[in-house]
């Protein structure tokens, strides 16, 4: 971008104003002496600098580029069609030399536009179905050993969860009816003691109705029962269980 000047700028030397011995020129924009460091690099000067300094320099693209936005925009878009090739390539470079600034913008990028991101990336989702299984399925591939250490920590952390997705899938097999329930419903039957002794403290949860004789998937089929208790009645009705129980006794 080309610019004019309103007046050449001078430089002051050893005789003038100095900043730590070190040579000082003044912006012919705020006028103000400041040293060389200060301002941008011009080829077509005497000096090899830009007259104005970076501060004014900057100031006045940046108010340039607001009241030309389309204008500049176009012309970018022309200049980065025309070179595309070229500019990959630089930038590449930059960021391979830069990478720890590359990477500290990221984070700041990111963090600054959290929710903007959160939100495209729902809406992204919803209209991607396949592209995000898709995804999903390459990384788990990618990954194996990292998605079995996440499964075996959820499973630690939620056992309520992992004993219902096993009743589910097991009244699915067998094609029984399956109803909503909740881990707060298995921790609210597991802190009873067990419903067939009524002594030890609940470890499993028991159906009532066994899957395997058509009982459903719900609440209401659902009873906490110690280990020996849940063991023995197996996929038996309770009176069958009870039976068996007096059956044992007499033996003995």
């Amino acid at each position: 971008m080309l610019h004019l000047l309103s007046a050449p700028a001078r430089l002051v030397t050893a005789e003038g104003p100095t900043t730590e011995g070190s040579p000082m020129k003044n912006c012919t924009k705020c006028l103000e002496p400041k040293s060389l460091d200060q301002f941008y690099k011009q080829a077509a000067s005497k000096d090899g600098l830009n007259a104005q300094c970076r501060e004014c320099r900057t100031t006045y693209d940046r108010k340039y580029y607001a009241d030309n936005l389309e204008k500049e925009r176009a012309r970018n878009r022309e200049r980065y069609a025309a070179n595309f090739e070229k500019i990959i390539i630089a930038n590449r470079k930059w960021a391979v030399a830069n990478s720890e600034r590359v990477r500290t913008n990221q984070h700041e990028w990111y963090t600054a536009n959290f929710e903007r991101l959160s939100v495209g990336y729902r809406e992204w989702t919803v209209t991607n179905p396949e592209r995000v299984r898709a995804n999903q399925r390459r990384w788990q591939a990618a990954n194996r050993e990292k998605v079995r250490e996440i499964k075996r920590r959820w499973k630690a952390a939620n056992p309520e969860q992992v004993q219902l997705d096993a009743h589910r899938r097991r009244a699915h097999k067998k094609e029984n009816e399956i109803f909503l329930v909740t881990p707060k419903d298995i921790r609210r039957i597991m802190a009873q003691p067990c419903y067939l002794c009524n002594d030890a403290p609940s470890v499993h949860i028991e159906h009532i109705i066994p899957i395997s004789r058509k009982g459903r998937h719900s609440i209401g089929n659902f009873m906490g029962a110690c280990e020996p208790c849940n063991l023995g009645k197996h996929d038996k009705y309770i009176v069958e269980f009870r039976r068996y129980q007096r059956q044992i006794r007499l033996a003995a």
